[in-house]
């Protein structure tokens, strides 16, 4: 099997459920765009995965907000600012990227860096508030 630009691993995992099921199709999403970049796709094709990243992003987010909203999770604000961030940088990057003024080589050292951070850090302490709840029987 070939190598991914951004491999799932089990480090990754939040809840093994639906928010990990998100995080995959999200690496998806960010293979899928790096393969268009490196294969020398058109650049229309390229724009379409990155809004692709874009509204899946914005999807998962919203699921994600909402659960927290429905648990009480405490860190709720802050965890929605950073994604936010997120959003408001791809969106950016995205514009840049469609009037020629952002090599897509800094999207792509942005996107890998920024989930796995997100993830590793702000969505772990998510999952172990997640499972907390669970165990609590709440």
């Amino acid at each position: 099997m070939t190598k991914q630009f951004l491999e799932w691993t089990e480090a990754l995992a939040v809840d093994h459920g639906l928010i990990d099921s998100d995080h995959r199709h999200l690496i998806m999403l960010i293979n899928r765009f790096h393969d268009s970049v490196e294969s020398g796709a058109n650049g229309d094709l390229v724009c379409k995965t990155l809004c692709d990243l874009a509204d899946y992003s914005c999807f998962h987010f919203i699921r994600e907000e909402t659960l927290m909203s429905t648990i009480g999770y405490g860190a709720r604000a802050a965890h929605i600012a950073e994604h936010n961030s997120f959003v408001n940088r791809l969106t950016e990057m995205t514009a840049a990227f469609e009037q020629g003024k952002l090599d897509s080589k800094v999207i792509l050292d942005y996107l890998p860096v920024w989930i796995v951070n997100h993830v590793m850090k702000t969505d772990q302490n998510f999952g172990r508030y997640l499972a907390d709840y669970h165990q609590q029987g709440w």
